[in-house]
């Protein structure tokens, strides 16, 4: 309850919802059928990449990171995550 996980393919991952800052969907586009998704940990210096979520679960997981309390942001190009955490 107090995670998010990914089991449905490998690899698989727990994250404590407590150690995320903030959440950013990259290649968010009208057309496109896949999105990424970055989640920036706290300490801003570490984060996790999930690739080629399907663009249909974009709003439930909006909705979900919004219940929450986790901001989010998204864009259209996908970000070098360790030169803007660095």
């Amino acid at each position: 309850m107090n995670c998010l996980i990914a089991i449905s393919e490998f690899p698989f991952f727990c994250v404590d919802l407590k150690d995320i800052e903030a959440v950013h969907f990259e290649r968010v586009s009208f057309g496109i059928k896949n999105f990424d998704m970055a989640i920036i940990y706290k300490d801003f210096q570490t984060f996790k990449h999930i690739n080629s979520i399907p663009r249909e679960q974009l709003d439930q997981i909006k909705a979900y990171l919004n219940e929450i309390g986790i901001l989010y942001s998204e864009g259209v190009v996908p970000m070098n995550w360790n030169a803007v955490l660095t």
